[in-house]
């Protein structure tokens, strides 16, 4: 019972993490919307995890989503309405505990591959393929409303059950409409919508909820280091860091959950012409710690290295 309480933890802040020349003296960086413009990036992400104590164990993830964003409806006073599209998957998992899988949704549903997709490992990711969500986001980069992704979450925690999918489960259970409305508004406010002079900084602070774990709060520092190019775009490059900390509640403070030592640096390049980002990148290490009476001592450490790049305009 401790085990898997404590596997259902530990899953839910790896969901949270998984659930981008010459210097010129000032560039204006901000979003620019275009009606019926579709945004075509492809989004990697590979993770490395181990796990100390009782509930060892050690996993390695790797992702790529391909995803398109559509400009529905752009309003006189500035909101953006975003169709954003789910195109496709493909996932590698090693586990020590769970197992292994391979899935690539571009590959016909059978066999193997049918199989994968089913698997607790897979299905959360799975289950957004082929899928709209429907973002509105005022003038400011306030996400308004989400539309879309109750439904994908429904279908992504149906048809699952068996103990060792209970903790794959819990923890993806923890991505709701407030977490993903969290991590859109961090990548919109992390333009500026003005003009900013090389050297110039400025902090995005964003808090994540994670239901039952407590709420992750992330203040990510932008620098501008100057212009670039970027295949023949001239962008703004802006160098980031972050530190993170965990805020408890729930099971966190009933498992002495806390998240000891965090980093994370990575740089975006945005392509002030278009008003978009053409490629981000950043690598996250993070340390969590477990010092309880029941299950004693444990440590986690969670590596990523995570990567987007715009590859199609329409």
């Amino acid at each position: 019972m401790h085990g898997r309480l404590l596997r259902v933890a530990l899953a839910a802040v790896t969901a949270a993490l998984l659930a981008p020349g010459a210097l010129a003296q000032s560039m204006h960086v901000g979003w620019k919307w275009r009606a019926d413009q579709e945004l075509v990036y492809r989004s990697t992400s590979e993770m490395r995890q181990s796990a100390s104590g009782g509930a060892g164990y050690e996993a390695h993830w790797t992702h790529e989503f391909v995803h398109t964003d559509r400009i529905a409806r752009v309003s006189s006073e500035g909101d953006v309405t975003i169709e954003r599209t789910y195109d496709s998957l493909k996932m590698n998992v090693e586990h020590s505990v769970l197992g292994n899988v391979r899935y690539d949704s571009t590959k016909p549903d059978r066999g193997a591959n049918a199989e994968a997709k089913d698997h607790a490992l897979v299905r959360p990711f799975a289950a957004f393929v082929g899928k709209v969500v429907t973002i509105e986001i005022d003038a400011e980069g306030h996400v308004k409303s989400v539309r879309g992704l109750r439904e994908i979450l429904r279908d992504a925690g149906s048809g699952v059950s068996g103990d060792f999918m209970e903790a794959a489960m819990a923890g993806f259970a923890t991505v709701n409409e407030d977490s993903f409305r969290q991590q859109i508004e961090q990548s919109m406010r992390l333009v500026p919508g003005r003009e900013v002079r090389r050297g110039e900084s400025w902090d995005v602070e964003i808090d994540q909820p994670l239901p039952a774990v407590g709420t992750i709060r992330t203040t990510n520092t932008c620098t501008m280091r100057g212009a670039t190019n970027v295949r023949g775009k001239r962008c703004a490059s802006i160098e980031l860091s972050s530190k993170a900390e965990l805020r408890g509640g729930g099971i966190s403070d009933a498992l002495g959950l806390t998240l000891r030592d965090s980093k994370g640096a990575g740089e975006m390049m945005f392509d002030t012409e278009l008003g978009a980002i053409r490629q981000w990148n950043q690598r996250l290490d993070w340390t969590f710690t477990i010092q309880s009476d029941l299950l004693g001592s444990a440590e986690q450490r969670l590596e990523q290295d995570a990567k987007m790049e715009l590859i199609e305009v329409r």
